[in-house]
């Protein structure tokens, strides 16, 4: 049980969901002022991205700037932090790139475009796999969208963190306040999805359960300054937790 758990923590240790600013660029001829595309293949955008390890896909975010053959950016994720894409090419509806991080070993990536997909292959740590993406379709919010309401400060979304050895994994959870019990759903990739279990809030304290694949792990928590925290045990494994609602 606790080696699924490290397995796990492992996988999602190894990726990073990207995240950075796209600049799209036009040039002029130097004998008419005709506008001449920089990026014929359309690989300057934000990306959708599913890396394969160890039979599991984790999905990511890229966004990348192709301009004359050659591709930069930046590159973000919870457990990797801040870093930026270096030594990047596109050509010919194919790339190359190595995100480079502070704290975490560098992802290399090459790939092509095919059939309005980007797909090929990545490096890190020693192990090559998988990875394909599909390009973000970016869409306007409603002008008339309502501001979100949470009058007990608990029920509604919640993106939380699972902290152990290093580690980050990721899980939503939909909590559903009833008095002084709490109920609801979590949704997680490599803890599965299923209901909060033995939920309880009092005195802005909670606490509840969930089944994983893995095991069951055991959460105990504080609300304060609108964020949740405190521990987790899954067997003889413990950690940290916190959460910020969506």
């Amino acid at each position: 049980m606790k080696s699924a758990i490290y397995g796990m923590a492992v996988i999602l240790a190894s990726f990073g969901v990207f995240s950075m600013a796209a600049i799209h660029h036009t040039g002029k001829s130097s004998a008419k002022t005709v506008t001449i595309s920089h990026d014929p293949d359309g690989i300057t955008g934000e990306w959708d991205a599913s890396l394969e390890a160890f039979g599991t896909i984790t999905k990511v975010k890229i966004v990348l700037d192709c301009d004359d053959n050659k591709l930069s950016g930046t590159a973000e994720s919870g457990h990797t932090g801040a870093g930026t894409i270096s030594d990047g090419s596109c050509q010919d509806g194919k790339i190359n790139f190595i995100a480079k991080f502070a704290k975490h070993e560098s992802v290399s990536f090459k790939g092509e475009v095919k059939d309005g997909k980007l797909i090929g292959e990545y490096a890190t740590e020693g192990r090559v796999s998988k990875w394909e993406a599909v390009k973000k379709v970016k869409t306007d919010a409603p002008a008339t969208a309502k501001p979100k309401t949470n009058s007990d400060g608990i029920s509604g979304d919640w993106e939380a963190s699972l902290i152990a050895n290093d580690t980050n994994a990721g899980l939503t959870i939909k909590l559903n306040l009833e008095g002084s019990k709490i109920n609801g759903t979590f949704e997680s990739e490599h803890l599965g999805n299923g209901t909060i279990e033995n939920g309880s809030w009092a005195d802005n304290k909670i606490s509840f359960s969930i089944k994983s694949t893995p095991a069951t792990i055991n959460f105990n928590g504080i609300l304060k300054d609108g964020k949740l925290t405190g521990d987790f045990s899954a067997g003889k494994m413990t950690g940290k937790w916190e959460a910020q609602q969506k």
